[in-house]
């Protein structure tokens, strides 16, 4: 008679139950996935659950193809294990390109002139902090002022250590489809601040082409390390 078993496919949607309530705890999700999209991984965790119980009572015939089937099934749980809370940061930045300002090409740079002696400075704390969703959305509002932003830092861009980013991820669905959007400023490799720090930085704001792309240039007044507001907050959904 053959051997009967347990199921491989029961313990793999038993994997899959646990794998998805740990993503739906303390919203984990929001690592991979837009928070309007939850109600599939709330989705996903009922149909593992009643998958897994109606497994629990049936035995398989001992086979080599279920098994392979079943350690199919556990792959992607590996991957979420692996990733635990770790986002996006500098390395896929290098693979991507930091999102243009959405605003029409002009046949020269502008030029943005410095603040004169009569005009009163303003504290770098009073400097109104603007997301980056506003800055590009609404260019014509912040061009050539004075503003914060925070995000991830990164040191070089492309290799190249003659600008730095200050930046964050669009996502529109999930991490695989994440844009980096930001604004590039002066190297800085001798601030001390390193890779995937998170800071605020202030300064004038302007348009600027650089290597045939239209970008947020800042010249930074001031750039200091914070601590991360959220665990997530490098995304912007």
């Amino acid at each position: 008679m053959a051997r009967r078993l347990i199921s491989l496919h029961f313990f793999s949607m038993a994997a899959w139950a646990a794998a998805l309530g740990y993503l739906i705890y303390n919203d984990n999700y929001q690592f991979f996935l837009a928070p309007k999209f939850g109600f599939l991984i709330a989705a996903g965790l009922v149909l593992s659950i009643i998958y897994a119980v109606s497994l629990a009572g049936k035995g398989i015939t001992k086979n080599v193809d279920h098994t392979i089937k079943g350690l199919v099934l556990i792959l992607p749980i590996l991957f979420i294990c692996s990733a635990g809370s770790s986002t996006l940061g500098n390395f896929a930045l290098s693979k991507r390109t930091i999102t243009p300002i959405e605003t029409k090409a002009l046949e020269t740079q502008p030029s943005v002139p410095p603040l004169s002696a009569e005009s009163p400075e303003t504290a770098d704390s009073d400097l109104p902090l603007v997301s980056f969703s506003d800055l590009i959305r609404k260019w014509e509002n912040y061009d050539g002022k004075r503003i914060r932003v925070e995000g991830l830092f990164a040191n070089t861009v492309s290799g190249e250590d003659a600008f730095a980013v200050v930046f964050r991820y669009f996502i529109s669905c999930c991490v695989a489809d994440a844009m980096p959007v930001g604004v590039f400023i002066a190297g800085q490799k001798d601030s001390g601040i390193k890779d995937n720090d998170w800071v605020i930085a202030g300064g004038k704001v302007q348009y600027r082409k650089i290597e045939g792309y239209d970008v947020i240039f800042m010249t930074v007044e001031n750039l200091e390390k914070k601590e991360k507001p959220s665990k997530n907050s490098v995304y912007v959904y």
